[in-house]
């Protein structure tokens, strides 16, 4: 079970989003349960659909055809779905880590030059411009 929070993360949408496709698309989703609503994998993949026909430009009735001419999908779809979401993601985190080693890399630099000119005598340093 998804929280709503969790639902955006996964899917990448504002809450906004969020709230305003639960509200038009509420007959496709699991009914809630408690106070507290939590989306269920089937609620997230009814989600992910109306994600890829929105960034497609189809309305909102013409989404809900939709959803109703498409079969539901079955647990072996939602897992490959979910690993296709993880694999998206990882490539995110990957570019992310990538970005953030070159800039350590450059501060690493950056901070062994000053570290140099540190080790001068006080007298060359007089002379020479502090680095950074």
């Amino acid at each position: 079970m998804f929280s709503p929070a969790q639902a955006c993360e996964t899917l990448t949408v504002p809450a906004s989003t969020l709230r305003r496709w639960a509200g038009l698309f509420a007959d496709y989703l699991s009914p809630m349960k408690g106070k507290q609503r939590r989306y269920t994998f089937a609620d997230i993949d009814i989600f992910r659909q109306v994600r890829d026909l929105s960034q497609q430009g189809f309305t909102a009735d013409r989404i809900k055809k939709q959803l109703t001419l498409m079969p539901k999908a079955d647990e072996t779809e939602k897992s490959i779905m979910a690993l296709t979401e993880l694999v998206r993601e990882l490539s995110i985190i990957q570019a992310d880590n990538a970005r953030l080693q070159a800039q350590l890399n450059e501060q690493q630099k950056q901070l062994d030059a000053v570290m140099a000119w540190l080790r001068l005598p006080w007298y060359k340093r007089m002379t020479t411009k502090q680095p950074g």
